[in-house]
Formats: C-alpha cells, structure tokens, sequence
C-alpha cells in the first residue's frame, strides 16, 4: 500500500501531479479523495493556520469547478492505469470552522458521487460517520481535524471498504450473495453506526419487524432509539465487523446466518466488544 507524498491538497493539485503519482506501477486499486480543501475559503491577509477565511475570503474551487475537476481527474486516471478506482466522499465540518461552512461537505459530496456515478466508480461515503467520530473524537469545534483516536476510526471505515471490495469485486457484477452481504454489512454502517434515522427506508420496508432479545423492534421503535442514542453524548463509535457463516438464495429472498462483532467506543472509556450470532 503506497500513499502519495505529501498532503493531495485539492482538486487542482491533484490535476498537477496524478500523472506522477500514479507513474507506471501496475496498481490493483487506487482510492481517491478531494474536497475540504476545495471547499475551503482562504484570504492571505489572515494570520492562521492555512489563511482561512469564510467570511472575506476566496473559495478555492465552487461546486461546479469542484465537479469538473474530478471528472477531468478520473478522465486521465482512468487512461493512466487499468487499476480500480474508489472515491471517499468529504468528511464533517464543524459549525465554526473559521474557513469552510458546515453546510457544504454534502453539497460538494452530492455533485462527486454524480462524476462517479458516470464513471462507475464504487463510493465510499464516510460523511454520516465522520460526524459521529468528530462529535466524540475531534479536536474542537473549530477544526475539521481529529484526535489520534478518532483518525484511528476514520480508518476503520477505510479499511473495512477496501477490504470488502478487494475480497467481492471480480468484476462489475457481484453475486447475489454478495450483494445481500453488503447490504447487511451497510445497514448496519448506516443505521446502527449513524443513527440515521432518514436512512431507516432505504433499507427496512414499512412492515419491517426484527425481534430483540423479547422486544419487538418496528420502524417507529428503531426511530425512537435512534433518538434517544443521539440525545446522549458523547455519542458513542461503532464499528462493525460480519463473519457470514452461511447465504443462501431461493428467488426475490435471502436467508443469512452470520457472526455479528461492533466495538463500542466513546471518549471517556475504554472501547468495549460486542457479538451477536444473528440470522
């Protein structure tokens, strides 16, 4: 695993020096990620760190520059290696971060999963779980940086991606056991790690019932919980792992048994190990 010299910067670095970054090793993959710096306002008659300034300063790239660009860098990556790309969406940004607006990761996110959409490059949304990881593991609410500890879970996200996608990608087409896999395996990152409750109906119909430990959780109860876990702070960190013990297909369903691993942790405690076999 190689990592670009020095810091990526922004989009306009990285049309400057990919041909050089990716030079002619034969990669199997390569993750790519643009986007606080794009986002960033900077002024140079501010004395901070990175000269950032959101109220009388310059926006690096707009949205729509942000979005040309990665679709000229995907071009010529795409003609400079037969590797698999995979993109990493922009993380959080704090409410008073001096040079960047809270409000725009997602926007700028929106426009980059468009360009990957066209280029049929996986995404690895990490946005949702940056939050979480910033609320209990940033370094203030003024810095889009994080605490050893919390760049210690941003790359749990990393790594559990590119480990699923170089153990299932044999192609474009995935089987259906490992379609309904990934499903479990992003419910549960979406949901139970999120705590996003706009998410609930992207994955569970309206009848959905799941029965836990003598409690009959529906739809309104898992919103309810989620409330009530995001109420509490600082909101814990979780991490999922699956071990599938056994998929199988008979047409439109899928019975799966496997071993389900989450760590737990928040701030103030040391992490804790949880499992569950589950079907």
């Amino acid at each position: 695993m190689t990592h670009n010299l020095g810091n990526a910067q922004h989009s306009g670095t990285g049309l400057e020096k990919v041909k050089e970054w990716v030079g002619d090793e034969d990669w199997d993959l390569i993750q790519i990620n643009w986007g606080l710096w794009d986002l960033a306002y900077r002024n140079p008659n501010v004395d901070n760190q990175g000269n950032r300034d959101n109220v009388n300063g310059k926006v690096t790239f707009t949205v729509e520059e942000y979005a040309t660009n990665l679709d000229l860098l995907v071009t010529q990556i795409e003609k400079l290696t037969d590797a698999k790309l995979i993109f990493v969406t922009t993380s959080y940004v704090p409410e008073e971060e001096a040079g960047r607006y809270a409000a725009d990761p997602e926007k700028y996110n929106a426009v980059a999963k468009k360009v990957m959409a066209k280029h049929q490059i996986p995404v690895n949304d990490i946005y949702e779980a940056s939050k979480t990881i910033h609320q209990s593991y940033g370094k203030g609410i003024s810095d889009v940086h994080y605490t050893e500890q919390g760049s210690i879970e941003l790359g749990k996200l990393i790594v559990d991606f590119l480990e699923k996608e170089l153990k299932t990608d044999k192609g474009p087409i995935l089987s259906d056991e490992i379609m309904v896999q990934n499903l479990i395996q992003d419910s549960f990152d979406s949901l139970f790690s999120a705590f996003n409750e706009d998410l609930i109906l992207e994955y569970y119909t309206e009848d959905f019932l799941l029965l836990e430990q003598g409690e009959i959780w529906d739809i309104e109860f898992i919103r309810n919980y989620f409330k009530k876990a995001k109420s509490n702070t600082p909101i814990p960190v979780r991490t999922n792992r699956f071990e599938f013990i056994s998929t199988k297909i008979e047409g439109n369903s899928a019975w799966v048994a496997y071993q389900n691993y989450a760590t737990i942790s928040r701030p103030d405690q040391e992490p804790s190990n949880r499992h569950w076999l589950e079907s």
